[in-house]
């Protein structure tokens, strides 16, 4: 009879968990103008947005485009991260003040004994010290890279993938689990998730830049509203207190300034004290506080406190639409400009109303990845000459094919084929390798941005 009382309660919970978004009946109802909400679905439309979806005081406002649409969070992950170890140290698993040494990290090129006093806390505010080279980093971080040994730990604030590379994968060694189980059971299914699987997780290795790959995540804007809002409600969700609301405060206030006054950098969030955006461009923005967990291409959830405001905006990086961060920021503060008062207390909700965009694309279609032999790895393995001394490199870690390209870095090689592969973190690339008669590549042909790139095998 306990069994079965325990059975039935925990459903209970994981159906309370699982309660649907509600849409207000009426904007007016929440506190916004209809109309004013229409004319800026028309902003986002006409800026090729690939999804806005806002929730004010719990209740959703906007639900335009492709909202149930998962598209790869980039840098958004980070925020993730930062929700996770607070967990993690909840638990007891581990403390934010371990080095590096206590947690037995090292690189292909081995840090140094100062590099290793670095703190867990240190890389979540990237202050780490450590400048050794990235998976997954962008031409910008690789240029901007300070010397080995020119800081020391939490003495210099620098946007650096290694230390939000390192603090994914540690993810997984402190809890024993893939990061896409721990999402999922740490976050997705207590905050009732719709869309996101264990397999939205892909880890995104350059074997000979670094051990410590980049956890990508996916992630639709509905499900990461719930994100947002667990943020903004302090760590608590459905009376549960999910992340403690003491590490919330402290992971949501600024280690670092990032330049300008009033901006700065916490723990994977970026901050904004009211004042600190531009007036005269965005007036409603520039009143409130905001944090803001960002990602390439116009990838923005924004919490703004003062509105108790959710607001997630994504672009289609999976078709290579990117938003600049200047319509972002209009569709931001035109939501905060529609508000008119305050909310009416148990006004009338529906189910979500989902309007699209015209604009808007069919969804990617991945590939889907078969196995190949070792034999046809070896095959197409090797240098290719895409011109005069730029060479690109075919190569098998571990069991594993990877492509290395001037100026995109590693990635690995899905196959559809014994000669054609996909790349899962640079939607619409593909490879194909042309055979000779030996059943040997003789050149390939990278697809690239819909441009085609030839290039010839350069015999050994």
């Amino acid at each position: 009879m306990k069994t079965m009382l325990a059975l039935l309660l925990f459903a209970c919970s994981l159906r309370a968990a699982a309660q649907p978004w509600r849409h207000s009946t009426k904007a007016a109802d929440a506190g916004y103008d209809a109309a004013a909400l229409a004319e800026t679905r028309a902003v986002a439309d006409e800026a090729h947005s690939a999804a806005v979806f806002a929730v004010a005081d719990g209740r959703v406002i906007a639900a335009w485009g492709g909202v149930d649409r998962k598209l790869e969070l980039h840098s958004m992950r980070k925020s993730i991260y930062a929700a996770l170890w607070g967990i993690a140290e909840a638990r007891g698993l581990v403390r934010l003040d371990a080095t590096l040494a206590e947690l037995g990290v090292d690189d292909l090129q081995a840090l140094t004994d100062e590099e290793k006093r670095a703190r867990l806390i240190d890389l979540l505010h990237a202050r780490s010290g450590v400048y050794h080279p990235a998976a997954y980093a962008t031409a910008d971080q690789e240029e901007a890279r300070p010397a080995r040994g020119s800081h020391a730990r939490d003495t210099f604030w620098f946007y650096n993938n290694w230390d939000f590379n390192v603090a994914g994968a540690l993810l997984e060694r402190v809890t024993g689990k893939p990061l896409g189980i721990v999402i999922d059971e740490w976050l997705a299914k207590p905050l009732g998730m719709q869309d996101y699987a264990p397999s939205d997780v892909f880890a995104a290795l350059e074997p000979h830049v670094s051990r410590w790959p980049a956890l990508t995540i996916r992630m639709s804007a509905r499900d990461l509203a719930r994100f947002g809002e667990l943020w903004l409600n302090e760590g608590r969700w459905n009376g549960r207190q999910l992340v403690p609301a003491a590490y919330i405060a402290r992971a949501s206030a600024p280690a670092s300034s990032t330049g300008a006054p009033g901006q700065g950098y916490a723990m994977m969030w970026w901050t904004y004290d009211a004042g600190s955006v531009d007036a005269k461009q965005y007036p409603n923005a520039s009143r409130v506080r905001l944090l803001l967990a960002r990602g390439l291409g116009g990838h923005v959830l924004a919490i703004v406190p003062d509105a108790h405001l959710v607001i997630v905006h994504r672009a289609d990086t999976d078709h290579g639409r990117r938003v600049p961060g200047a319509a972002v920021w209009t569709i931001i503060d035109r939501i905060l400009g529609a508000r008119r008062g305050v909310p009416i207390r148990r006004a009338r909700a529906s189910a979500v109303r989902i309007e699209p965009f015209a604009s808007q694309l069919a969804p990617f279609v991945w590939p889907h990845a078969v196995a190949i032999s070792p034999r046809a790895m070896q095959n197409v393995a090797g240098d290719y000459e895409l011109r005069p001394g730029v060479v690109a490199h075919v190569f098998i870690e571990d069991g594993r094919l990877f492509a290395s390209m001037p100026g995109r870095g590693e990635a690995e090689l899905f196959a559809t084929s014994p000669t054609d592969f996909f790349v899962r973190v640079d939607a619409g690339t593909t490879i194909h390798f042309d055979l000779d008669d030996a059943g040997v590549a003789a050149r390939v042909r990278v697809t690239i941005g819909g441009k085609e790139l030839v290039a010839r095998r350069i015999p050994v």
